[in-house]
């Protein structure tokens, strides 16, 4: 879950779980992001990620298992679900000077963080000028010449790809 809130002369930002927001300020973009299920259960979400072969459904069950026992507990990593108090542990703050931001689930911004095919610069950039249908696009064209994740490495063909761009006046 990524949201923001623009004030007279601020943002307010929330991200939790596997969300990203990029705010584009005069200086280099901040990049906010909560990565706390990468901290639960490394060792079985490395060697799930890792997997190239799909049908391998033990390691993902393994993988899916590990995070349902860890997910929404303290110790553990927090999404929004049916407990409202996973927001309690969402990442947040108030930045100023904010020309933009780009709002991004954990798969439109593989082009980034997985692919390296784009900064994060230039995924706002693309944002701005062609707007959050593109990064999908383009993300969807990296997953398909890679299906089997051989290349990138992942245990499925496509991830949720969700985008919004904002223009701050």
């Amino acid at each position: 879950m990524a949201l923001l809130r623009q004030r007279r002369d601020a943002v307010d930002y929330l991200v939790l779980s596997d969300s990203t927001i990029v705010i584009d300020r005069a200086s280099d973009p901040v990049v906010i992001t909560d990565k706390s299920v990468d901290s639960v259960a490394q060792e079985k979400a490395a060697a799930a990620t890792a997997v190239t072969d799909k049908n391998d459904k033990k390691a993902l069950n393994a993988l899916i298992e590990e995070q349902q026992r860890v997910r929404n507990r303290e110790g553990g990593y927090w999404v929004a679900q049916v407990d409202p108090a996973a927001s309690d542990h969402a990442r947040t703050g108030t930045l100023g000077d904010v020309r933009g931001a780009a709002l991004l689930s954990d798969g439109a911004a593989l082009l980034v963080t997985d692919f390296h095919v784009l900064d994060w610069g230039t995924l706002l950039t693309l944002g701005y000028e062609r707007g959050p249908s593109e990064i999908i696009a383009m993300t969807r064209e990296f997953e398909d010449r890679d299906p089997n994740g051989a290349i990138w490495p992942r245990y499925k063909h496509r991830d949720d790809a969700s985008a919004v761009i904002c223009m701050m006046p």
